[in-house]
């Protein structure tokens, strides 16, 4: 099973809505069965705000690959700081 997560949060939320539909339909029209797309959407941002901590991402890898067992995981986000709050974190992100 392959998942991708897509992180929309920096875009505004029409074109995050947009973007996701246009996804879910190229998954349905393109993707084999065994593809799924993950995305944070808007219901997602309202009940944590963005940005979140490495620690969740780090929690939604760990469930994707253990729970669900994906073979892959695509996180479609730009990383470009230290996280300067908690800098343990980032062991665990990037391994």
């Amino acid at each position: 099973m392959f998942i991708y997560l897509i992180v929309g949060a920096f875009i505004d939320s029409k074109v995050n809505d947009n973007f996701i539909k246009v996804l879910t339909e190229f998954q349905n029209k393109y993707a084999p069965n065994n593809v799924v797309i993950v995305a944070i959407d808007d219901k997602s941002l309202e009940q944590i705000k963005w940005p979140w901590s490495r620690e969740k991402f780090v929690k939604i890898f760990d469930y994707l690959e253990n729970t669900a067992k994906a073979k892959v995981i695509v996180f479609d986000n730009l990383v470009v700081y230290p996280d300067t709050y908690n800098p343990e974190n980032d062991i665990e992100f990037y391994n």
